[in-house]
């Protein structure tokens, strides 16, 4: 770090009980472990470099100045303590991202236009899709350029009967330009083929009339395209009108509703659903009517989420969707978008801040929570806007308040144990909050880049970085989908985890070492169904990580411990139940609930998973207080139970290779491995 004191240097320290400020339970336990589990939700990547920024800046201070901020006692008070150390006004953060490459992307054109030559329409749409990201988008030749990728890619996506895909890349090429009428024409005519084939003849007969407006008759090569085209208005005119025409998700499971209705109290929840609060745990989700297990107890969009960076090539910086026809930013190489609208919501936002330093963020090892951080602020779009928030929840409520204002309220509102933080880990926290927010000035789009930034504003936007910072260790999901051969088989099946996300009323549920509720993502939605009944005051406890079935008491509680730092009390834990490799029995059925278990199995391995849910959950409903559990048959069904929700209302990616197309796939691999290296270390090395 440049201006450190040399004078202040020191031997690094031993870590005392008082300094980290943790309870005695976790010190005596596991230190050492503890701290590695918090260190990483603010570095991840051990190759990183903030922590040799954060050690050189901790060394450099002397024992006076720890112990002064050992004692302060509020976060507005740390970051502006750090913000006055002359080491920390020399920071200089310096922006890094991939940028754009016409050469690149002409480069990979040409191999696509040579794919698409040999018939792999595949492979060409991999590559199409890279250059598309590469290339910038400009007006004049560089515009030009991604008219003409977009062009290639909607003839590779219909070739491979992706005609809505298709669709959307002539709708985008058409909006961005096409100066050239033949080519403007040819691509019409794609226009027309995605509409044929999707049902619409209507729009499919203007797409070809409008192409032969375009066309100039003294030119030859018109001549042959003019014949084509009326042969397929033709074609429009004597097809059949189909009415049936295919909505943009006809193939996706439509979201169930929750069962019982929306309970207003506790949004995205159902009314079965009720909270309580206790002194020791706080606030958490119970039962407040009968819950049987099938049902759906909770649907919530995520307040806020984040794309893993090494996920950058294969889904969706916004939405995290899985990417087939994607496009980029229009500065960066380094993001991809599925759709017009996300890049829309992105660029107009937060990636308009955040894109030149995505390199940096990398090369910093900077944690998917620190990221998450940076987002809660980002998203606003400007300083005037998110401090307009901050300043709005700092103030009492007063009649009814605008819902961002609301649900940020809520955000603040989770737990982040400011009683047990130690002085080392407020530390971290403190300066990745001050270097993000040093960021943020380097950018020049957070505040207006001729505008006189104010102490109390950097102080505010600091303070809310550290909040967060706090409050996402314990309160942030996983977002994943499911790998699959088939979607109706759940052999085999592997979750695949593609980002984080801050859920506001799911953050209330508890944790069980015995689960109670299932988590699938539709979208970056979460559902929860319940996996068990639940009887009115029974808490609802979802699952942190380790669970009964695979976990000894001692594993479950050393990672509970050092990772959300409390003592599980759970039925499991207090009653020290075996894991499946220890033992469970399970006493014999009556020969009705046996054929119920036998049937619900039998379904699942058939891949009939509508069935199966219902027969799984009955046998649970219907066996519920006549066995002591751990039951084996019964844990067996709640985790069937569990694969098929997944299977049936979660994002799942289906993978099957055809052996007809090997070559075609053995490209697909290597192209996708070339777009998931986007971002790398080596970038910012």
């Amino acid at each position: 770090m440049s201006g450190r004191k040399q004078g202040n240097r020191r031997a690094p320290r031993k870590q005392t009980q008082q300094q980290q400020r943790v309870p005695r339970d976790v010190v005596d336990h596991d230190p050492k472990y503890t701290w590695a589990c918090s260190w990483s939700t603010v570095q991840s990547n051990k190759d990183g470099f903030f922590k040799a920024i954060f050690e050189g800046f901790e060394d450099s201070l002397n024992k006076s100045q720890l112990s002064t901020f050992a004692n302060l006692d509020s976060d507005a008070r740390r970051v502006a303590y750090l913000l006055r150390q002359e080491q920390v006004e020399n920071l200089n953060p310096v922006p890094m991202f991939r940028q754009k490459s016409t050469k690149e992307a002409i480069g990979l054109m040409l191999q696509a236009e040579n794919m698409m030559e040999k018939g792999n329409s595949g492979g060409a749409l991999n590559i199409l899709s890279m250059a598309i990201t590469k290339a910038p988008g400009k007006e004049g030749e560089e515009g030009e350029l991604v008219c003409r990728l977009l062009t290639l890619r909607s003839k590779a996506l219909s070739a491979l009967e992706q005609h809505e895909l298709a669709l959307k890349d002539t709708q985008t090429a058409l909006c961005v330009g096409v100066p050239d009428p033949l080519a403007r024409a040819q691509l019409l005519r794609t226009q027309g083929h995605a509409y044929f084939s999707l049902g619409d003849q209507m729009r499919a007969k203007l797409a070809y009339i409008s192409a032969q407006r375009l066309l100039d008759p003294k030119n030859s090569k018109s001549n042959q395209l003019k014949l084509d085209l009326d042969e397929e208005i033709a074609e429009c005119l004597n097809a059949t009108k189909n009415n049936s025409k295919k909505d943009d998700h006809s193939d996706e499971n439509t979201c169930p509703k929750l069962t019982g209705g929306e309970n207003q109290s506790i949004p995205n929840t159902s009314l079965l659903l009720g909270v309580q609060e206790s002194a020791q745990t706080g606030r958490f989700i119970v039962a407040k009517s009968k819950v049987d297990a099938g049902d759906l107890i909770a649907a919530e969009p995520a307040y806020c989420c984040v794309l893993l960076l090494d996920k950058a090539g294969t889904h969706c910086h916004n939405c995290l969707a899985r990417l087939v026809a994607p496009i980029g930013c229009p500065e960066c190489s380094g993001v991809a978008f599925c759709s017009r609208e996300c890049q829309k919501t992105a660029c107009d936002t937060y990636h308009r801040i955040e894109c030149h330093f995505l390199n940096l963020f990398i090369g910093l090892g900077m944690s998917i929570l620190a990221q998450l951080a940076l987002r809660l602020v980002t998203r606003a779009g400007s300083a005037k806007k998110f401090l307009h928030l901050w300043d709005s929840v700092h103030r009492p409520a007063e009649g009814v308040e605008e819902q961002s204002v609301s649900d940020y309220r809520r955000l603040l509102r989770l737990v982040h144990h400011p009683e047990k933080r130690g002085t080392r880990d407020y530390l971290s926290r403190t300066l990745m909050a001050v270097f993000l927010l040093k960021c943020l000035q380097k950018s020049g789009r957070f505040w207006p880049p001729d505008e006189k930034i104010s102490a109390e504003e950097e102080l505010k936007v600091a303070e809310a970085l550290l909040r967060h910072l706090c409050l996402l260790q314990f309160n942030a999901h996983e977002v994943f989908e499911t790998l699959a051969w088939d979607r109706t088989k759940v052999k085999g099946t592997k979750t695949h985890y593609i980002g984080v996300g801050v859920y506001l009323s799911i953050a209330l549920f508890n944790h069980d070492c015995n689960p109670a509720v299932a988590r699938t993502f539709s979208g970056t939605k979460m559902l929860l169904h319940a996996l068990r009944p639940l009887h009115p005051g029974e808490m609802v406890g979802e699952n942190y990580g380790p669970m009964f079935s695979n976990k000894t008491r001692a594993e479950r509680q050393r990672s509970l411990r050092a990772r959300y730092w409390f003592d599980c009390a759970c039925q499991a834990c207090s009653e020290n139940w075996n894991t499946f490799d220890q033992g469970i029995k399970s006493p014999d059925k009556t020969q009705a609930l046996q054929k119920m278990f036998d049937m619900g199995f039998e379904a699942m391995e058939a891949g009939k998973l509508e069935g199966a849910v219902y027969l799984l959950s009955q046998f649970i409903n219907t066996i519920d207080g006549d066995v002591t559990m751990p039951d084996r048959e019964v844990c067996l069904s709640i985790d069937a139970l569990r694969l098929c929700l997944m299977n049936l209302w979660g994002n799942v990616v289906v993978i099957q290779p055809l052996k007809s197309e090997e070559k075609i796939q053995r490209t697909l691999d290597e192209s996708t491995v070339q777009i998931t290296e986007l971002l790398t270390l080596e970038d910012v090395k």
